[in-house]
């Protein structure tokens, strides 16, 4: 594995381990809660490469990677996509390769911020 894709690897993780959200951990009462609809209308976006450090330009296409390095770039962006409750979730099976391109080529999303239930849901959708 070459210096960069290692370099890369520990970028993602420091981004893993350092997820944040933007919303101050309050309890709330039944009256403070919006319906779903009024507040996925209202809720504030954050850009996924902003929020996370991490650009499309910095993740190489897969044709310069080895099938290794596939798969430990394809693992760590899951997992720092799932530590920002953005998962990825395919409804088949993808070869690896093809699951990497499709967050490689649409990692600059915009992410919108939901909060129900003292829990914070992002709604994202990897085209």
């Amino acid at each position: 594995m070459n210096k960069y894709t290692q370099q890369l690897l520990s970028d993602i993780e420091d981004a893993a381990k350092n997820a944040s959200f933007p919303f101050i951990a309050k309890e709330l009462s039944l009256h403070d809660w919006i319906s779903a609809e009024a507040e996925e209308v209202s809720a504030p976006t954050r850009n996924l490469c902003e929020w996370t450090g991490i650009t499309p330009e910095m993740l190489p296409p897969s044709a310069m990677l080895n099938e290794k390095e596939v798969l430990k770039l394809l693992e760590a962006l899951k997992q720092m996509l799932g530590a920002y409750n953005c998962h990825f979730v395919l409804q088949t099976e993808v070869p690896e390769q093809i699951q990497y391109e499709a967050i490689r080529q649409n990692f600059n999303q915009e992410i919108t911020l939901v909060r129900l239930k003292n829990q914070i849901y992002k709604i994202t959708h990897f085209s």
